[in-house]
């Protein structure tokens, strides 16, 4: 599984430990891990959990990314920001208990954690706990298990109805605020990694002329 990082202006000190704990707790279990910021190594890339949740939304339409973890102040932000968009299934998670229900209730592909608030004694420790809820075990499964079934059938429904409601990836790209989606690709992160790592789609060629 291929595993995207992003975090909004506020916290862009706390990228480096996030990133460092996400790459020691997934390499191991046979996943990658990719930073695309914000970090300090590029302090002109400034994004907001608006850009954030665009970002995230580009990485997984255009499979560059499997599933994506991004956070803000208190989380809240990039959660709504993310899930404005096309087959992006973003969670609130805070702690380990939240990531292990969230794989087995709802199986999304993306989180989004409060890098500020409750940060702090032991936050290294919670994110590990976190990082390995999400990627040690079948997601989907449902908790508690006899009720698996029926969590598959209202998650394949909510699928059904977002799919319906939802304008797809080229479109949002094109009417987009321009500003916004040039700033939100314009990291240093993004341009080295983003090119290599995605196949060939109509969204990758779009951006491509960003």
């Amino acid at each position: 599984m291929k595993i995207a990082l992003i975090n909004e202006s506020s916290q862009v000190s706390k990228n480096r430990l996030i990133f460092e704990t996400l790459k020691e707790t997934v390499e191991p279990l046979g996943h990658e891990a990719f930073n695309y910021g914000m970090s300090e190594d590029d302090p002109d890339y400034v994004i907001s959990y608006v850009e954030a949740g665009l970002l995230a939304a580009i990485l997984l339409n255009s499979q560059t990314a499997d599933f994506v973890i991004t956070g803000c102040g208190t989380g809240e932000g990039a959660c709504l920001a993310s899930n404005i968009y096309p087959n992006v299934y973003c969670g609130y998670v805070k702690e380990s208990a939240d990531a292990f229900l969230f794989t087995q209730i709802n199986s999304g592909n993306a989180i989004s954690m409060p890098f500020a608030k409750d940060f702090g004694w032991c936050a290294d420790l919670n994110l590990k706990y976190v990082f390995r809820e999400l990627f040690s075990c079948r997601h989907g499964v449902g908790y508690p298990p006899e009720r698996g079934a029926v969590q598959r059938q209202f998650r394949e429904g909510f699928e059904r109805v977002k799919g319906q409601v939802s304008k797809d990836m080229m479109t949002v790209l094109k009417e987009v605020d321009r500003d916004i989606l040039e700033n939100t690709v314009s990291g240093k992160n993004f341009k080295s990694q983003y090119f290599v790592h995605t196949p060939d789609s109509e969204i990758r060629r779009y951006i491509a002329l960003i």
